[in-house]
């Protein structure tokens, strides 16, 4: 793949979630088509989080291109089996799926008991297909610098997800 040195030219990045002040309600992001591509990988930045908060990410997956019909796909709740702890303000939590069985995927930040806020959300669509991909509208500039060092330095990479419970 000749972009295979150029991130910029040889990925996809849609936006997904806007910021979204403190609150416990589930945000849900939008849907994305990974046709083309093999792997795609959610990156959202969360601010401050209150003690006792429950937040985590998790994917579903569907045959909709607006996410109707989507399940959890199973093995995708990141931190895995968790929450966010609640040193971890102003972190950046990472979800990867890789060869997903459903075109359309959709990702869920969920928060619970206690105030989380959200900085942003961004799909990265990679293993093009063909090269190189069409840039998404939402894309403003191929200078994008993420500080995406996970929770704790944990990305949650899943193969091939069945439908199931996100953990």
């Amino acid at each position: 793949m000749a972009a295979g040195f150029n991130l910029g030219k040889a990925t996809k990045v849609v936006r997904v979630q806007n910021a979204a002040v403190a609150g416990t309600t589930v945000l849900v992001g939008s849907t994305v088509d990974t046709a083309g591509f093999d792997s795609v990988m959610f990156v959202y930045g969360v601010g401050a989080l209150t003690a006792t908060q429950q937040t985590k990410l998790k994917v579903g997956g569907g045959a909709a291109s607006n996410g109707s019909d989507k399940s959890d796909l199973a093995a995708t709740g990141t931190p895995v089996g968790a929450f966010l702890a609640d040193a971890d303000s102003n972190t950046t939590i990472i979800m990867e799926v890789v060869r997903p069985a459903q075109r359309y995927l959709t990702p869920s930040l969920v928060r619970g008991t206690a105030n989380a806020v959200v900085d942003f959300g961004v799909a990265i669509l990679y293993n093009a297909q063909r090269d190189p991909p069409v840039a998404d509208a939402t894309l403003n500039s191929v200078q994008l610098a993420l500080a995406a060092a996970g929770v704790g330095g944990q990305i949650n990479t899943v193969v091939s997800p069945a439908v199931g419970t996100a953990n």
